[in-house]
This record gives C-alpha cells, sequence and structure tokens, in this order.
C-alpha cells in the first residue's frame, strides 16, 4: 500500500527526509514514497499566507493525486509548517488525503520533531483504513488521554502521553477488526510506533539501559565503535568525522563556511574524489544539495551495524534553523585522524 509524502514549500527538505527516514523502517506494507514536489505559489497564492483552511490543505492533495494520477486508494500525506484553521495536529479527510503540521513541536516535547511527525503520518493512515468518519465523533476519539493513538489531546502536551506509550487501546483494534483492515498493516503500523517511542525515550534520556562505548578514528580513517568497525560509504563518513571534530554542533547554513576541512577529509578518505561532490554536500536542497541525503545513509548505516539502542548515541541529528551534532561525549571520542 503505497503513501506518498509530499510538503508545501517553507518546509524544507531536510526535515521532509528526517521524517522518511523514520518511517523507512522496519519495512512492511506501508511504501513511503517521497518526492519533493514543490508548488508553486503563483498558482496557490493562499501558500503565502501564515494559516491554512483545510480546504486548502486538502486542495493540493487533491492537486497532487490529480496531476500525478495517484490512484484512489494511494494515500497521500501533506507535511506543512503552516497552522491550520483549528490548529490541529493533523487531520484526513474522505479521499485518503491527510495533513500534518511539522511547526510548534518545540513547545510541546523536547525531541526532533521528525517522531511527533512521523507518529503523526501513521496515525491518521490508520484512521483512515478503520473507517473513522472525518470530523470528531465522541465514540471515536478518546476525550481522556489514555495512551491510545486516539486519544484527542485537547491539551497539546499531552500528546507526550500516547508518543511515550506507542499504544492501540483494544476498542480502536476491534474497531480496526471490525473495518477487516489487514493484520499485517496493523503490525507494521504498531512496529513503527515502537520505533518512534524508543527513539523518542531515548533522546530524552529514559532509556539508558545501554551504555556507550568509544569511538576511535585512526590515523587512516578507519572508525572503531567498541570492538567493531563501522564500514561508511565516503560522503557519509566524512560527514561522520567532521560532526566528531565539531561535537558541539554545526547548523547547515554555515557548513560553507567549512568547505575547506570538509573537503580536506573527504580527499584524506579518497584521494581521487572530485570537490564537486563536497560541493554538492553543502549546497541548499534546491540546487541538489545532498547533505539530507548523506546525513541519513550515515544514521541507517550506524543502525544496521550497531542496533538500537547503541546507535542512537551516534546518530547525526539536528533540526532545521537550529545546529546538527553528535550527541556523543567527548571523552568517549579519540581521533588519531588529521588532514
Amino acid at each position: 500500500m503505497k503513501v506518498h509524502l509530499i510538503k508545501t514549500p517553507e518546509y524544507d527538505e531536510i526535515s521532509y527526509w528526517d521524517v522518511l527516514e523514520v518511517l523507512a523502517s522496519p519495512a512492511g506494507p506501508l511504501n513511503f514514497d517521497a518526492r519533493a514536489y514543490e508548488f508553486n505559489t503563483a498558482q496557490f497564492p493562499f501558500l503565502k499566507n501564515k494559516r491554512l483552511s483545510w480546504e486548502d490543505l486538502f486542495g493540493l492533495c487533491s492537486f497532487y493525486r490529480k496531476t500525478f494520477s495517484i490512484p484512489s486508494h494511494d494515500f497521500i500525506i501533506l507535511l506543512t509548517d503552516l497552522k491550520n484553521d483549528l490548529n490541529f495536529f493533523s487531520f484526513y479527510d474522505e479521499h485518503r488525503n491527510a495533513f500534518v503540521q511539522t511547526s510548534g513541536w518545540e513547545h510541546i516535547i523536547n525531541a526532533p520533531q521528525k517522531f511527533p511527525v512521523a507518529y503523526q503520518v501513521v496515525a491518521n493512515i490508520l484512521r483512515i483504513l478503520m473507517k473513522m468518519p472525518p470530523g470528531l465523533p465522541d465514540h471515536w476519539f478518546h476525550t481522556y488521554t489514555i495512551g491510545c493513538m486516539n486519544d484527542l489531546c485537547a491539551n497539546k502536551k499531552e500528546i507526550i502521553i500516547k508518543l511515550r506509550t506507542g499504544d492501540i487501546c483494544n476498542e480502536c483494534l476491534c474497531k480496526m477488526k471490525e473495518a477487516r483492515m489487514d493484520e499485517e498493516i496493523i503490525d507494521h503500523a504498531i512496529g513503527l510506533f515502537e520505533i518512534i517511542r524508543k527513539q523518542l525515550l531515548f533522546v530524552q534520556g529514559f532509556s539508558r539501559n545501554i551504555t556507550p562505548k568509544t569511538l576511535t578514528v585512526d590515523a587512516s580513517g578507519m572508525i572503531m565503535i567498541g570492538d567493531k568497525e563501522i564500514k561508511l560509504d565516503y560522503l557519509p563518513k566524512t560527514l561522520f568525522i567532521f560532526f566528531l571534530k565539531h561535537l558541539d554542533g554545526v547548523t547547515f547554513n554555515d557548513l560553507p563556511e567549512f568547505r575547506a576541512e570538509l573537503l580536506a577529509i573527504y580527499k584524506t578518505l579518497r584521494p581521487g574524489g572530485s570537490e564537486r561532490a563536497i560541493d554538492n554536500l553543502i549546497a541548499h536542497y534546491l540546487y541538489e544539495g545532498t547533505f539530507s541525503k548523506n546525513k541519513n545513509s550515515l544514521n541507517k548505516k550506524l543502525k544496521a551495524q550497531l542496533g538500537e539502542p547503541l546507535a542512537g548515541y551516534y546518530y547525526l541529528n539536528g533540526n532545521r534553523g537550529e545546529v546538527f551534532r553528535i550527541g556523543i561525549a567527548t571523552e568517549l571520542v579519540h581521533l588519531d585522524f588529521h588532514c
């Protein structure tokens, strides 16, 4: 079952791909398709507003569906920084379209926005499949927060409860069965909720059963975490070593100031490498920048080789407009790599 993720122009592509990174694992019947299509603000002047009507939001979904001949059984989920008339986290219509507000999460939860946004994507897919009618019927949403995906959370800060439980209550599970939902889709969604829950607890400091291991980069650029060698492609490894040298973090917009250092690392790792690769790495996404692609590749390789939650200590994370950094303690990093 295909889910098309689209976005409004103001939502930056780095954050957009971060959400996809969360949704892409584990594999399952929900197939998330990303295409950073840019809506034309001349054609849709309301995109210049700070707040949109639901008609506008679902209209963008319908336009995309018609323009690219998206089948009626596919889902379209619109990610947007723009607020909506009713100030909802997200909502859906009767045509398998939904929107998720991506802004404002920093006031609700101390964690990267990719986690609550990804959660909202999955929750809306399930609500559509369990045949919840659009609107706020009392017998579908829980007025009181119980830790279920269908908690209304009129007090927005209560959403942290359902994010930390990653649960679907028995009543809602029964309604899913009554709607004859595919059990594999339910299992896939619950698996995604569990991944989001674990990563969220980890970054907030609630999961410390596994302690980080010493990270060493030798003179040749070989990376060891504990007694395990970490294999990375050249550009993700360049990013990893660069941010290990800058544990306080660097914003994406400031990366061009470090071009010479990034190039020196890359050329040391790959003497025959092209300078264009580094120029593309630090370029803005509108100019085919590859920062997000290589950051996500780095995190995926770390997860595959270390497993979670250990890999979480070494991920390169960050929110748009803020620093990107690796959250490992300085005393655990030993760099013998020089360029």
